[in-house]
């Protein structure tokens, strides 16, 4: 439904007939509409990060409104299911290693934006944030968070104090 509905004028002590009463679950349909899109997810099985870019995997969701991510198929994914503007950030949790690490958001597996780039750490592990960016997505695109490393050979993301976090929320319908 993206055409706003009429919203209905009432009076004081007037009975709500099934005209209104449907007037007023067509505007409750439509702000659900509006306000949909929304996800967040979490990484909590750490993974293995081939050396330079690996999309990231979340298994656990904190909320995902409109169904557009799976924690059993292509969990790196967040499909659009409505055609919009969206915001997409998050973070990616490396474990050390003698590396560079950066970050960043890819649609559709091409490009990337909002990427991040931190210097190796002098120990631990490396927390890169991924700026949020607006990426136009039609019904049916996919966005994902990916994980860049040069160390030469694989590492793992780390779960510890929350993991990587992924995160999309529409901003404006079209």
């Amino acid at each position: 439904m993206s055409t706003v509905p009429t919203i209905p004028s009432f009076t004081v002590g007037q009975i709500l007939g099934a005209a209104s009463l449907q007037a007023l679950a067509d505007m409750e349909t439509w702000l659900g509409y509006k306000l949909g899109g929304l996800f967040q997810a979490k990484q909590t099985v750490a993974q293995s990060l081939a050396n330079g870019d690996t999309a990231i995997t979340f298994s656990s969701e904190d909320y995902d409104t409109d169904g557009g991510h799976s924690t059993s198929s292509l969990t790196s994914r967040y499909t659009a299911q409505t055609s919009g503007l969206y915001w997409a950030w998050g973070t990616v949790h490396f474990t050390n290693a003698n590396t560079d690490y950066a970050a960043f958001i890819r649609v559709n597996n091409s490009g990337g934006s909002g990427g991040t780039r931190v210097p190796k750490p002098a120990s631990g592990d490396a927390l890169v944030p991924v700026i949020p960016v607006l990426v136009t997505l039609n019904a049916g695109d996919f966005v994902e968070i990916v994980a860049r490393q040069a160390s030469g050979g694989a590492i793992n993301s780390s779960v510890a104090s929350g993991g990587s976090l992924f995160g999309v929320a529409i901003a404006r319908p079209l």
